[in-house]
């Protein structure tokens, strides 16, 4: 399974954000390595609920400031934050009927939407965020 790979691409340059993606990378990789060398179930679950936690601790700093500057693309963002949501507790649901093949698709999905979220729809919201001084 390929885990995510850290670029400089996926930065947003507003450094609260960038070290949450940052972060939330690290526990995507964790749970693909995890994966990958046959790690208990029961530790698997345990970073998939992470990742969840920390997904949403993330997700509710971007909407935050989306309310607070008045992006124009909130409702579009957050419907995707919803969809990385519920691929998550999917995620979790196979986990814990042991389908590991369902799984390693939905890392997959998890890593391509990251990549394709931050540097379509993050990226979108920066001029709005470095407009009212959020670097």
């Amino acid at each position: 399974m390929t885990c995510v790979q850290w670029n400089q691409s996926y930065n947003v340059d507003v450094k609260e954000i960038d070290g949450q993606h940052q972060k939330l990378v690290g526990i995507m990789n964790k749970l693909c390595e995890s994966i990958d060398g046959g790690v208990d179930d029961f530790v698997i679950d345990e970073i998939v609920q992470d990742m969840a936690d920390y997904a949403l601790t993330h997700f509710e700093t971007e909407e935050k400031y989306f309310r607070e500057f008045d992006y124009k693309k909130t409702d579009e963002h957050i419907a995707q934050h919803r969809e990385f949501s519920q691929k998550v507790l999917s995620l979790q649901k196979d986990l814990r009927e042991d389908k590991r093949n369902v799984s390693a698709d939905a890392i997959g999905f998890l890593g391509q939407w990251f990549a394709e979220h931050v540097l379509k729809y993050d990226r979108e919201y920066v001029e709005c965020f470095h407009e009212h001084g959020l670097y």
